[in-house]
């Protein structure tokens, strides 16, 4: 999802293995790998050493954007990270963030809040992708930075924000198989609470006829 550029920055970088692909596949010619713990920054600089990369990859301790300069990186990519953790990481870095070509995002949970801060704060969601590796969904979300959505897109409904409009509209596979499960899982809840005469029960059951709704009216878009 990444466009070949010169430094791409990974927020959250873990082991070290994104920025470590993207110089061994000339993707970019450097990486700055960030992660706010001493631990798995650690773990990512022996790992740099593993591949003879530490002339293309520097290693920073850093909470979210705060020890990237601006202009510094033409690409920010941030995953593995939670939905309201990222909106947090992207608020208080906004100044160098938009001095960044593009984001690319995989947020693990929350992705509709995601969704709708980018777009209600001038990000272009320019491309999606979802996956399936053992068992589990991943959405990735490139982004370009700067750009107003303000005079070209219609606002995002509630089903746009939680499936994604060009997921959607590209009538993904992958996240055709996932509102099949999404569906059936909703179904098996709702039946649970239809027994549950509380009225904490009832309240639970109107939002997940809600997310059933959602899921449905998306089978029926991608159908």
């Amino acid at each position: 999802m990444i466009t070949p550029c010169e430094v791409v920055a990974d927020v959250g970088t873990d082991h070290g293995y994104v920025p470590i692909y993207l110089i061994q596949h000339g993707i970019c010619k450097k990486a700055i790998a960030m992660d706010i713990n001493a631990g798995p920054l650690e773990r990512a600089k022996n790992n740099i050493i593993r591949e003879h990369l530490t002339d293309f990859i520097e290693t920073r301790q850093s909470d979210g954007l705060h020890q990237l300069r601006s202009s510094e990186a033409d690409a920010v990519v941030m995953a593995g990270i939670g939905g309201e953790l990222m909106i947090r990481i992207l608020e208080d870095g906004k100044q160098v963030i938009r001095t960044v070509s593009e984001l690319v995002v995989s947020p693990h949970s929350e992705l509709n809040l995601v969704r709708k801060y980018l777009t209600e704060n001038n990000f272009c969601i320019s491309d999606e992708i979802m996956l399936m590796d053992e068992g589990k969904y991943y959405t990735i979300l490139k982004i370009s930075c700067g750009e107003s959505l303000h005079g070209k897109e219609e606002a995002y409904t509630q089903m746009e924000l939680k499936y994604g409009r060009i997921l959607l509209r590209k009538k993904d596979k992958v996240l055709f198989e996932y509102l099949k499960k999404e569906k059936n899982k909703y179904n098996q809840i709702a039946q649970k609470l239809q027994e549950n005469a509380a009225e904490h029960g009832k309240i639970r059951l109107e939002e997940i006829r809600e997310q059933m709704r959602l899921t449905e009216q998306a089978l029926n878009h991608i159908i």
